[in-house]
């Protein structure tokens, strides 16, 4: 049983394309040699070994989801706005951000400036932010310090991004509404706190454009 379960534990690490000895070969040392006999290490050991093997591999995903789009969102995600990382979105209610407008009626034409922050001074390392009519980004908005415009579909500069992965207190962008719209608008901006901690789509209060 113990040498069944000792050969599960090396099919895993080979598995894993021998990210504990350096390559599918790799360097190995007397002691290694034992080990991958089966003649010293304890099953605790090969146990320790696989769990490093796992948190190393999940460590380095993390950082290229992070590093993968670190000049800001791609155009792949202007639907669903959910960044390309490999996590999982956090809960919306749970958001330690706030999406603040400096006016909620404005005319056809005229800007909104709009602030994202940490309620208690948590830091965004990435944003995407669109202002929608149902499902649909629309009006433009202004690149800024940290801010670039994007283009999604045909439009042009109706969501926005940030250009660097680096901590930011707060994100400020403008948004422009189109001069013949007559609308409810919300705010909809995907924050990264970091790779691996992200909202997706947190809305803002209404934006009435008459």
């Amino acid at each position: 049983m113990r040498y069944k379960r000792k050969r599960q534990m090396d099919e895993r690490l080979r598995n894993l394309g021998g990210c504990c000895r350096g390559g599918p070969e790799g360097p190995r040392g007397p002691h290694q040699d034992r080990w991958l006999l089966g003649h010293s290490a304890s099953d605790s050991a090969t146990d320790n070994m696989v769990k490093f093997c796992l948190l190393a591999l999940a460590a380095v995903a993390v950082l290229n989801g992070a590093n993968a789009f670190s000049k800001g969102a791609p155009k792949d995600v202007c639907d669903d706005m959910t960044p390309q990382h490999p996590a999982t979105p956090q809960p919306k209610n749970t958001t330690p951000y706030l999406i603040k407008l400096s006016k909620n009626k404005i005319r056809a034409g005229e800007t909104v400036d709009v602030t994202i922050s940490g309620k208690k001074g948590e830091t965004i390392k990435g944003f995407m932010i669109q202002a929608r009519v149902a499902q649909t980004p629309i009006g433009k908005f202004s690149s800024g310090k940290d801010v670039q415009t994007v283009d999604c579909g045909s439009a042009k500069q109706n969501a926005a991004t940030h250009t660097n992965a680096e901590a930011k207190k707060e994100i400020k962008v403008t948004w422009t509404a189109p001069s013949n719209l007559k609308e409810t608008v919300y705010i909809y901006a995907t924050i990264a706190k970091d790779g691996g901690t992200f909202w997706v789509a947190q809305k803002s209060r209404s934006i009435i454009v008459s």
